[in-house]
């Protein structure tokens, strides 16, 4: 089967707090990643992990 995916493709930005911070206040990042993503990345992915 052929699937040709179409859709947008981001990276994501995921930052690790030391607590959610509430309105009006702060946090500090601990540390940071990149993970890639967007709707058409996330549907073709699935899509190959169920055609296995």
């Amino acid at each position: 089967m052929d699937v040709v995916g179409m859709g947008t493709l981001a990276m994501d930005k995921l930052y690790k707090v030391d607590v959610l911070p509430k309105e009006d206040s702060f946090c500090v990042i601990e540390n940071t990643a990149y993970a890639p993503g967007g709707s058409g990345t996330n549907v073709i992915v699935q899509m190959g992990r169920c055609l296995k």
